[in-house]
């Protein structure tokens, strides 16, 4: 009899323990669905904009075929092509200089909700340097030639985006 009642009892603390942890978590999962947040939300974009110098335009284009990220880091593949006419007196151009940077490019707040868009910048250029002083990362590297011989440059590029 008396190990009836101990076995009772035993079983009611252990329903109560199961209760109250799932009373918990779920008192955890309404607080997380909550929208009285009293710290803003984060959200971040990551637009890609892609440029040529001007006296590359008529001989140059670049595609990008993947972007992919992780926490602070985007990485970036794509070619470069060599896009020039046959009739065109230019057949090559050498030291093409491809610069990929990330950089805050704007921020928005609507409510407690912030986004930060991080650019990521792809860039090709033959003369001076366009890196922008408000970069947050850079990678830059020169293709020796681009041209009928030589019409294309894939490209694998990584750079931060950790603010």
């Amino acid at each position: 009899m008396w190990q009836l009642i101990s076995l009772g009892k035993w079983l009611l603390v252990v329903i109560t323990v199961l209760l109250l942890a799932q009373l918990i978590i779920f008192g955890f999962f309404l607080l997380t669905l909550s929208n009285d947040k009293n710290v803003g939300d984060v959200k971040t974009s990551y637009p890609l904009v892609s440029a040529v110098e001007e006296a590359l335009e008529p001989y140059v284009n670049i595609t990008t075929t993947g972007i992919a990220g992780s926490t602070y880091t985007t990485y970036l593949n794509g070619t470069v092509f060599w896009i020039g006419s046959p009739e065109d007196s230019v057949k090559s151009i050498e030291n093409v200089h491809l610069l990929m940077y990330t950089r805050l490019d704007s921020t928005e707040t609507s409510g407690d909700l912030t986004i930060k868009h991080i650019g990521i910048h792809i860039e090709a250029y033959t003369s001076g340097s366009q890196l922008p002083t408000d970069a947050i990362d850079h990678v830059e590297v020169v293709i020796p030639l681009l041209g009928f011989d030589n019409p294309r440059y894939e490209f694998s590029l990584s750079c931060s985006t950790k603010i």
